[in-house]
């Protein structure tokens, strides 16, 4: 029995100092893209459009949205320019592995995203609704009406609103696009019935085009929303995680959120 104990003994300080050995090896690797985006003197974001997240704004074609405030914050904290990169949503993990950008737009985490990424702590909250042709509103009085045969949900592919449509919707067909421009199109073009987004999305898109509206008690999900940035960039995250704290408590956060009336989507 004491031989026992004593090989337990072992293990358990054996695997300790592996641990203690791999958070030393990740510190050291997470230390190193803040200091090539610091010595490069560029921070490059991903982005994709994400009403009212990201967007080109037609006018100027230059990327607009509370989440370029807050990213042009954040390169102003660093002493560095920023540059964004245009990916897609489902490509984005991958554009981090490959640090073709240092950074992407606000996420919701999900469990197969914390499998590939890591993530600053979670600063908004991100519910998932309904948008439907104006026309077609008065036909569900909620979301699981429409979980039906023959009606079909557009998404995003590789979003974390395909993951929570997956979840929830188990008769509806699920078309997924590449964007959310092209979500919106299904639904207008009829080749789609609905289309599943964040709830602020759908707001923001719908104030826009009339022909869509926006399905009462259509919430079917919610993520929390946080920075992703490649896996095992823990010195950076700690960096994220205090900046947002600043932002949050120097009344910068409501500033940047209140003209897209998301100043209530924050989380403590």
């Amino acid at each position: 029995m004491r031989k026992i104990v004593r090989l337990m003994k072992r293990v358990a300080i054996a695997a300790f100092a592996g641990l203690a050995l791999a958070g030393s090896a990740s510190a050291q690797q997470g230390g190193s893209v803040l200091s090539e985006i610091t010595n490069r003197g560029t921070l490059r974001v991903g982005w994709t459009v994400n009403y009212p997240s990201s967007f080109l704004d037609p006018a100027t074609k230059e990327v607009k949205g509370w989440s370029i405030d807050l990213f042009n914050d954040l390169g102003k904290s660093l002493g560095v320019k920023v540059e964004y990169i245009e990916d897609a949503v489902a490509t984005m993990p991958a554009g981090l592995q490959s640090k073709k950008f240092d950074i992407t737009i606000p996420l919701g985490i999900t469990l197969p995203r914390l499998q590939a990424l890591t993530f600053s702590k979670a600063f908004m909250k991100a519910p998932a609704s309904l948008a439907v042709r104006a026309e077609d509103v008065s036909k569900y009085a909620s979301w699981q009406d429409m979980d039906k045969a023959g009606i079909k949900i557009s998404t995003t592919l590789g979003s974390n609103i395909d993951l929570f449509v997956s979840a929830a919707f188990k008769n509806a067909e699920i078309i997924r696009v590449k964007n959310q421009t092209d979500s919106a199109a299904q639904v207008i073009a009829g080749k789609a019935d609905a289309w599943a987004n964040s709830t602020s999305t759908l707001k923001d898109v719908v104030a826009k085009r009339p022909e869509l509206a926006l399905l009462p008690n259509s919430e079917y999900g919610a993520s929390p929303l946080a920075l992703p940035i490649n896996q095992g960039e823990f010195v950076f995250a700690a960096y994220l995680n205090e900046f947002l704290r600043v932002e949050k408590a120097n009344g910068r956060m409501d500033e940047i959120l209140t003209p897209y009336e998301l100043q209530g989507d924050t989380l403590e």
